[in-house]
């Protein structure tokens, strides 16, 4: 197992299919739990993060948790896509703040946005 990934750790658990390492856009190498760091300040940062939708939660690739899912549902895509549904997200994260979303469905990409302050008009259930 390498241990001279440019975040100063070794490269996380893997399978044979995985490289146990996510890289930057600078292609600096970092292990699972560093990338998982930097989504979260990348979330905090800009309010903005590109995910995965899975079960309840968004998460990054390795599927380590960013938010929580708090309500799911499936609209048309609307203009020329009309005939294709997309799947809308209201989700919490841990620091209390609501995010949306919307992608292609459960198991695929999700891009994720932090509402501004007042600005939720989700309806969470919480």
């Amino acid at each position: 197992m390498e241990t001279n990934l440019e975040c100063g750790h070794a490269e996380s658990l893997h399978s044979d299919i995985t490289r146990g390492y996510g890289t930057d856009a600078k292609g600096n190498r970092h292990c699972y739990d560093c990338c998982h760091a930097s989504d979260l300040s990348t979330m905090k940062e800009t309010g903005r993060i590109d995910a995965y939708l899975s079960g309840n939660r968004i998460t990054n690739w390795p599927g380590r948790s960013l938010l929580t899912v708090q309500r799911e549902w499936e609209t048309s895509a609307g203009g020329f896509l009309s005939g294709h549904r997309i799947t809308r997200v209201y989700a919490l994260a841990t620091d209390g703040s609501r995010w949306h979303g919307r992608g292609p469905g459960q198991g695929m990409y999700i891009r994720m946005r932090r509402y501004k302050d007042g600005d939720c008009r989700c309806s969470t259930g919480a």
